[in-house]
């Protein structure tokens, strides 16, 4: 959810680091997290939405889901008869 809720504005690109606001933290408590160059790289490729705020949007620009994003995955998993996937 941490991922899905990220904000461009809590993208530092400057410092290399990323900013997780308390309410978007899964223990409630803010934080910084140092970004590898492999994520800074992977970060300046993403495509911006003009009408929204968040690095990972869907085509119309609207913010993912946790469920979106996990459905498919727990397909693969169960076709590939991986139990308890977490």
């Amino acid at each position: 959810e941490e991922m899905l809720s990220l904000q461009w504005a809590n993208v530092d690109f400057q410092r290399k680091e990323l900013y997780v606001p308390r309410e978007d933290a899964k223990s409630g408590i803010g934080r910084r997290v140092p970004l590898l160059p492999r994520s800074l790289e992977l970060l300046r490729t993403f495509k911006r939405n003009p009408s929204g705020t968040h690095v990972l949007h869907q085509k119309d620009g609207r913010r993912f889901v946790k469920d979106a994003m996990w459905r498919p995955i727990k397909n693969a998993a169960r076709l590939a008869e991986i139990p308890n996937l977490t």
